[in-house]
């Protein structure tokens, strides 16, 4: 298992360990149902590439759509709250911290789902590998529109996908 025992910025460092936190209840709730999580987006880019002044303002999970109505009814049962979204997403919040839990049909098919088993912290997750995260980040950024609404996200993500492919052995 590889292992991340710190995390040092300044900027989001408490919100950070919140998020970890957070995001291993909703781990738990996944492994009750069978689900194993993939974590992609900003953590696993953080993960690979290892940039310290990466700020995670969320954590973003790939679970199978079909696990989406188990899912919802466990996470109402614990209480915890969420909406459903037409992207075919779940997005869970607990006061400012938010997970989005996304299709893997939707956004990893038909790229590979393997994942590296990362302890971030005292936080365990399955995290995407460097070769589909990539990937991912491309097709966000093909696909997305060029006016100026997106433009920040758009220089984010390139930002984080030049990084990543210099990480590509």
């Amino acid at each position: 298992m590889h292992m991340i025992n710190e995390f040092k910025n300044t900027v989001n460092d408490n919100k950070f360990q919140e998020l970890l936190d957070f995001g291993k209840i909703i781990s738990y709730i996944c492994w009750q149902l069978s689900i194993t999580p993939i974590l992609y987006w900003s953590l696993a880019c953080f993960y690979h590439t290892q940039d310290r002044n990466m700020i995670i303002k969320d954590l973003d999970f790939l679970v199978n759509e079909d696990s989406f109505p188990e899912l919802i009814l466990l996470l109402g049962q614990y209480d915890i709250s969420y909406e459903l979204k037409p992207w075919q997403s779940i997005v869970i919040s607990k006061d400012d911290l938010k997970i989005d839990i996304d299709s893997a049909e939707r956004y990893l098919s038909p790229r590979s789902g393997e994942t590296i088993l990362t302890q971030i912290g005292d936080s365990k997750f399955n995290i995407l590998n460097i070769i589909s995260l990539i990937d991912i980040y491309q097709e966000a950024i093909d696909n997305m529109p060029l006016n100026n609404d997106f433009q920040k996200q758009r220089w984010l993500y390139e930002k984080k996908l030049i990084n990543l492919k210099k990480h590509v052995s």
